[in-house]
């Protein structure tokens, strides 16, 4: 059944049959039908290795008992009766009734003096030889085994006393074991591989369920999930293939939402480019409207090239393909340098930068990379502090760490924006960012930039309280 299953041409069309049948009898060869063949492979030699043990071993039993009986007939008739079997002489007719079991006395050349049973069937015509041997009868299916000793004759001449025994009944019982193995054997395979699909059809059915869930998975909808599973091993592997879905999904999510954000952050400057491009053309211009005009235009395009630099560099970071150049960094300086610049913004708005930091702090970075990193931390901290706020920059070493912190004195951040505060386009107050001119890409700028040189960017914020951020970099 196994067989014609598995050699089935792939032309031919198969019987109408229930789906129930089909997993069992599979057209081609699926993992169900080669587990099913290997189970009954190994079960088909492990059971023909028993076989044959067990056949060998009742084999060495039956004839330990033969032998062991003739031996003691042997024994005891050598001590009482051998004497009596010479009164039955040569020429007497053996006694058919005791036709498989026979005692004999010989003379030292080894002819019959007389005996009791069969004790002229098994001749082979040699010397007898004290010991076991296995002796052909012919005429007889079966051999007979004959146990020789030397005896003392009444006469006082040395003979022979023989005792033996047909193997015809232990050689029957052989063949009975023998028929019923061959033909046991092949059918105890037969229900072992009916069983082996059944069993590999209920073993694997969580993968068709998984097979099935995951073709319901499509690039548009990724909300599916494989769910839980009957057998420990298959419930890891659908938990494993659940959370990669939901990290795809997540992901998606995230470029969805980048895409949209991107369109609106483009759509905003172009929608003021076109308005005031429209506005201006309905009449004609003084030369300084134009002027205006342009300026006003230059300051859109300023945005669009900051964004789209922005987004040019967080691509790049995507892809790897913005490798730090590392070299050695004098930190301490490069902070300085940073606050340096950042320090007119924030006196526009009547704002106190202070720094701490510490002299000497040196690593291994690219140094344009850790000033874009700073220079959006206190540009941030300078757009969200107000008017008259106050700004702190700190660098301090400790053990194989530099710490840097910017903090602030604004408004802070809800707890619930703290998680996300990293990601693309992300505002806490989107109207607030927008109006003072960020697009929600400085932060995650800022920590692709902490990640690339083995460090992190994290933040520590409180409603009313203002907000720290602390960037970690090995030194």
């Amino acid at each position: 059944m196994v067989a014609g299953a598995g050699s089935q041409p792939k032309s031919a069309q198969p019987p109408a049959r229930s789906s129930g049948l089909r997993r069992l009898l599979p057209g081609r060869r699926t993992m169900r039908l080669r587990l099913t063949l290997w189970y009954v492979a190994v079960l088909a030699l492990s059971t023909a290795v028993i076989a044959v043990l067990f056949y060998i071993g009742l084999q060495n039993a039956l004839m330990d008992q033969v032998d062991r009986g003739i031996r003691e007939t042997a024994a005891s008739e050598a001590k009482t009766s051998v004497g009596d079997f010479l009164q039955n002489g040569p020429q007497q007719v053996p006694d058919e009734a005791s036709s498989e079991s026979m005692i004999r006395v010989l003379s030292a050349r080894g002819q019959v003096l007389g005996g009791a049973g069969a004790f002229r069937r098994p001749s082979d015509g040699r010397p007898p030889q004290a010991g076991l041997a296995t002796v052909p009868a012919p005429g007889e299916r079966a051999p007979w085994r004959v146990y020789t000793q030397a005896v003392e004759l009444p006469t006082g001449e040395p003979g022979w006393l023989q005792a033996g025994s047909s193997l015809a009944g232990t050689e029957a019982a052989l063949a009975r074991l023998r028929r019923q193995l061959l033909l046991g054997l092949p059918l105890m395979l037969l229900l072992a591989g009916a069983g082996g699909l059944f069993l590999a059809a209920r073993a694997l059915a969580p993968i068709d369920h998984m097979a099935t869930a995951a073709e319901r998975i499509t690039g548009s909808d990724l909300s599916g999930r494989m769910g839980p599973q009957g057998s420990e091993e298959l419930g890891r592997l659908a938990a494993a293939f659940d959370r990669m879905l939901e990290r795809l999904d997540k992901a998606f999510q995230r470029e969805r939402r980048f895409v949209s954000d991107v369109s609106h952050e483009l759509r905003t400057p172009l929608t003021a480019l076109r308005g005031r491009i429209e506005v201006t053309l309905t009449r004609p211009r003084s030369g300084s409207e134009y002027e205006d005009t342009l300026r006003g235009l230059e300051t859109e395009v300023a945005r669009l090239t900051r964004l789209s630099e922005d987004l040019l560099l967080l691509a790049r970071f995507d892809r790897g393909a913005l490798t730090p150049r590392m070299e050695q960094v004098d930190l301490s300086g490069l902070l300085g340098s940073v606050a340096a610049q950042v320090r007119p913004l924030a006196q526009a708005r009547s704002q106190i930068l202070e720094e701490d930091i510490e002299p000497g702090l040196g690593l291994r970075a690219d140094p344009d990379q850790l000033i874009r990193l700073f220079i959006n931390l206190l540009d941030n901290a300078v757009k969200f502090s107000g008017d008259g706020g106050r700004i702190s920059l700190t660098g301090r070493r400790s053990g194989a760490t530099i710490t840097v912190e910017v903090s602030d004195t604004g408004a802070g951040i809800g707890a619930e924006h703290l998680d996300s505060i990293f990601e693309r386009f992300y505002r806490a107050e989107g109207s607030r960012a927008r109006a003072t001119g960020g697009h929600g890409l400085g932060l995650a700028i800022a920590n692709e930039v902490a990640r690339a040189h083995g460090g992190a960017l994290s933040v520590s914020s409180r409603l009313g309280e203002g907000s720290t951020f602390t960037v970690s970099l090995p030194g």
